[in-house]
């Protein structure tokens, strides 16, 4: 009998253990919540997951509108269906008021955008009825919005937008940026799509608008538009000299060396531009820009900012470095690694590339023969797959679509070759499938 009180003792001093853990736990989590609320902290909300659930739908009910919108940000990204029923009491709240202010409206685009996170589709014509509002900073809001969530069809909407001459178009313009990254492969194939894009960047660039040729030229690079390439070389005379310098950035980016005085003096600090943010930009936009340009000599202008203490220049520079695989410069970076600090990043970056440099000895050029770069002559060792096909793509001009799976290393020489014959062996030895059409080539794991 004393046996079974003491058992039942026991069971009941854990019972009420963990009861007391769980009141403590929660007390903590609700604690931090407020305190992240409090300072805005989205993405640290976030990285709570589904724990921090009740007590954000609790601050969208009894928070001010700043609170709200931090809250409503939250449960987007962590994305549990849970969440509903109070995105759409706070969505229904706010469209039955007559008149709304801006911080109202952002609230309501955010939380039809946390809507579709969560898995409702209600919130796509919300985000579609507000890209015709009369005031721009919603329109804005929307299509941010929608370069996040949207899907393809939602490019048209956007354009429509920047043709009613929207004064924000950079922004516009990044939302197009961001749209195309999220949906790289099928924007790739979607020639129509590609067109329509492109008759919009060529609108802007010939625009009297100094701000809509810079932001037309800027995406024409991030898009990868070569089509373009003669309007921007226009634009390097540009009367505008940021218009100018930005030419001279999507170019280089475009893999094209016209601009490429410009962007040097930009990497090394000695631009036109005197102000101190503007020149930091440039520089970081230097590095990122050079990593198409494949002339002798480039690797080492990027060597010389490698001990800056500008993180992003560093790393844009080490990267581009790194794409460029100018294996001449290995002893300089192995120099670097051995000064660098305990900056884990960039030593992680210098790492990776003087690893790639070790296993690799490879290269690609013209044809001897050929004028129009038809044949290639290789060699490739321990290259990754990706990379190579780029280098085609590059050397070549023809587009050269990868598909999810498309990945591996291999070892491979070719003479004179079609690039064709070349695409179908390497594809043949990594088993993959190669689909041939008249304006691109696509490569898929079988």
């Amino acid at each position: 009998m004393n046996k079974k009180i003491y058992i039942l003792s026991i069971v009941i001093f854990v019972f009420i253990s963990c009861s007391a853990f769980t009141d403590q736990y929660q007390l903590d989590m609700k604690y931090k919540v407020k305190e992240l609320l409090r300072a805005g902290k989205k993405y640290h909300l976030i990285l709570l997951g589904k724990s921090a659930v009740k007590y954000l739908v609790n601050s969208i009910k009894f928070s001010g509108t700043m609170t709200r919108i931090t809250a409503v940000s939250a449960l987007g990204g962590i994305k549990d269906e849970s969440a509903l029923y109070i995105l759409e009491e706070l969505i229904e709240r706010i469209q039955k008021k007559k008149k709304t202010v801006f911080v109202e409206e952002k609230l309501l685009i955010l939380s039809a955008e946390a809507l579709l996170n969560c898995g409702s589709h209600d919130g796509m014509k919300i985000l579609m009825n507000k890209l015709k509002d009369t005031d721009s900073r919603v329109v804005e809001q929307s299509v941010a919005a929608l370069s996040r969530v949207g899907g393809l069809g939602s490019v048209k909407k956007i354009i429509d937008v920047i043709k009613r001459q929207n004064p924000k178009i950079k922004n516009l313009f990044s939302a197009l940026k961001l749209m195309y990254h999220r949906h790289k492969p099928a924007w790739q194939k979607n020639d129509k799509l590609i067109k329509y894009v492109r008759k919009i960047i060529l609108r802007c660039i010939k625009s009297n608008i100094a701000e809509y040729r810079f932001s037309a030229v800027w995406l024409a690079g991030e898009l990868n538009e070569r089509k373009l390439i003669p309007y921007l070389k226009k634009l390097l005379n540009d009367s505008d000299s940021q218009v100018k310098n930005q030419s001279a950035h999507s170019l280089c980016f475009l893999g094209d060396k016209s601009g490429l005085d410009i962007v040097l003096k930009d990497l090394d600090g000695t631009g036109e531009f005197s102000d101190d943010t503007k020149k930091k930009s440039l520089r970081r936009d230097a590095a990122r820009c050079l990593r198409n340009i494949r002339r002798k000599g480039i690797a080492k202008n990027l060597v010389k900012v490698l001990d800056d203490e500008d993180d992003v220049l560093v790393n844009n520079a080490i990267f581009s470095i790194y794409m460029i695989g100018d294996t001449s410069v290995l002893g300089t970076l192995e120099n670097i690694l051995k000064r660098t600090g305990n900056n884990s990043e960039r030593k992680n970056l210098l790492k990776k590339t003087i690893k790639a440099f070790k296993l690799q000895n490879s290269y690609i050029h013209p044809g001897v023969e050929d004028k129009n770069v038809e044949k290639i002559t290789i060699k490739a060792r321990n290259i990754e797959v990706w990379r190579l096909f780029r280098m085609i793509n590059k050397i070549t001009g023809k587009r050269i679509v990868l598909n999810p799976g498309v990945e591996g290393t291999l070892t491979y020489s070719a003479r004179d070759k079609h690039y064709l014959d070349v695409i179908r062996q390497i594809a043949g030895k990594m088993n993959f499938r190669v689909k041939e059409t008249k304006n691109m080539i696509e490569i898929f794991k079988k």
